[in-house]
């Protein structure tokens, strides 16, 4: 089983509300149950699996939070709390982390703004300070943390002050960044905002961000990479500033719902492929389905990239034609009239 580490979704409640949060319609006050989660985690350890991430909602925030993250030291396996930071903001929270002393911790750190008031419009609250302060706490505690920024269409504008505001704070860590998807939903029309269009809006700000961050940031490229603004992303292949692809194009990450079921992709939350309890219940069971016609041909399915073109771009092979998800609201005759646009605008061909 090539499986390199499994994402268990432990609640959907959160001290934020994003506007772009993929998770919108799910019941916010949904948690995983204890037990559950500690038989997700036994089936994975005994299917070889190592590494484990913990993901929300808020995760921090769950009521089993400690219980959770002791049983997984007691395994040795390596931990990671995806997190938007503001639980580190106290500090007898980062002084119960450091009291494990356990070296396998690391905090996937999530921004969303520049300053309290883009959280307070697009995240419903004044948590940059917050986030900013558990940071610090990180490092006075030196608590392992990494930093990633979502990329949107109401704080791509903001960039560059984020990028200034981020320096001024001392704060030295790459950042790594990443679009977000439009929100899917049937509850939603087909009337989205051109996903495309924040690639060209991050071009003309790549320069001066880059520079303020001394060229410490990474982007993790979901589109495809013919359509996206060619002088940027050569530029920041160069520097090796560009990641593609995800673990669902290779079958080799797993993701668990806070109800046990299998998801393809946290997008796609409340959507499962299989449910512990009704199609497997251990780690031999657990081996049968994940490798049986049914899992191995949704993932083909949702991997198959839906455009002749792309298939035979001579790209395709470093960006499997973007994110699966981008396709479920997005167009590709779409995304090629605003690239052609656009480099019409620029003086390309």
């Amino acid at each position: 089983m090539n499986i390199f580490a499994t994402w268990l979704t432990i609640n959907r409640s959160c001290n934020l509300d994003c506007k772009w949060c993929y998770a919108q319609r799910i019941e916010k006050e949904y948690d995983m149950n204890f037990n559950v989660a500690k038989a997700l985690v036994d089936i994975s350890v005994n299917n070889g699996i190592k590494n484990f991430k913990l993901i929300g909602g808020e995760p921090t925030i769950y009521p089993h939070f400690f219980e959770i993250l002791e049983y997984l030291m007691q395994l040795n396996v390596s931990i990671t709390i995806v997190t938007n930071g503001i639980r580190l903001a106290s500090v007898k929270f980062c002084q119960k982390i450091k009291n494990y002393n356990y070296p396998n911790l690391h905090f996937g750190i999530s921004l969303k703004g520049s300053s309290d008031e883009d959280y307070l419009r697009d995240c419903g609250n004044k948590g940059y300070s917050k986030l900013i302060a558990g940071v610090k706490n990180c490092e006075r505690y030196n608590l392992s943390y990494s930093l990633s920024y979502v990329l949107t269409h109401e704080n791509i504008n903001t960039l560059e002050r984020f990028a200034c505001n981020i320096k001024a704070s001392g704060i030295t860590k790459p950042i790594f960044m990443a679009y977000c998807n439009a929100v899917i939903s049937e509850d939603k029309n087909d009337d989205f905002e051109l996903q495309l269009k924040m690639d060209y809006d991050f071009s003309k700000k790549y320069e001066s961000v880059s520079c303020i961050l001394e060229d410490k940031l990474r982007i993790h490229q979901t589109f495809p990479l013919c359509m996206c603004e060619p002088s940027t992303y050569n530029k920041m292949l160069k520097k090796g500033q560009v990641n593609t692809t995800c673990h669902v194009h290779k079958r080799n990450g797993l993701i668990f719902d806070t109800d046990g079921s299998i998801l393809l992709c946290n997008h796609l939350a409340g959507y499962g492929i299989g449910k512990y309890g009704v199609d497997f219940c251990d780690a031999k069971s657990f081996s049968l389905y994940w490798d049986s016609n049914y899992v191995v041909d949704l993932y083909k399915k949702f991997t198959t990239i839906p455009s002749v073109e792309c298939q035979r771009c001579e790209l395709v092979s470093k960006c499997g034609g973007g994110c699966f998800i981008q396709w479920f609201t997005q167009h590709f005759e779409d995304y090629k009239q605003f690239r052609d646009l656009q480099r019409v605008n620029d003086g390309g061909e």
